[in-house]
């Protein structure tokens, strides 16, 4: 898994750590463009994953480490467990991810405190509560798909109506 350890050590001009190819300062830089747009709060995230301590809490994230899979809320899903964030991380809902797509990182005490404070995660009790919160974010993201497929439709029937009724009135 890639992830970014020791920051400090990192130039502005080196290679990115995530593997990208980038040059860290338009990569992960807190400066960077992507640190500044709205992907900031998932680079935000990032920095919560392995600091060299034992870790006490786990997450599912991508292999970079910067996108971390959440509830239907947007928090992060938190396990107490590494077996129980691989099992949820191995669901067939996860298998339209690329083979690697999926990581469990682990998070270490001094991290865990951070990750408390600054940002929004909910705590995972056990396998079947993590399928419950996958599972009803899938189907508000198909919800919502759905919605804006009928919304189109919908635009498209009127439409032709309407040029009908143009049409009609200028005869």
């Amino acid at each position: 898994m890639s992830t970014i350890r020791n920051q400090s050590l990192i130039r502005r001009n080196d290679k990115c750590p995530c593997g990208s190819g980038k040059k860290f300062k338009v990569c992960h830089s807190p400066d960077s463009p992507a640190m500044r747009s709205g992907y900031a709060q998932q680079a935000q995230a990032m920095n919560y994953i392995d600091t060299g301590e034992s870790p006490v809490k786990y997450v599912i994230c991508d292999n970079t480490g910067v996108k971390f899979f959440s509830d239907v809320d947007n928090k992060i899903l938190v396990f107490s467990s590494r077996d129980e964030a691989g099992t949820i991380a191995t669901l067939e809902d996860f298998a339209e991810q690329a083979p690697g797509e999926i990581n469990v990182a682990g998070v270490g005490p001094t991290k865990w405190e951070h990750l408390q404070a600054k940002l929004p995660y909910v705590e995972v009790t056990s396998v079947e509560h993590g399928i419950e919160l996958v599972r009803a974010r899938i189907a508000k993201m198909k919800e919502l798909t759905d919605g804006q497929e009928g919304t189109e439709e919908t635009a498209q029937q009127e439409s032709p109506a309407a040029e009908g009724q143009e049409s009609g009135s200028g005869a």
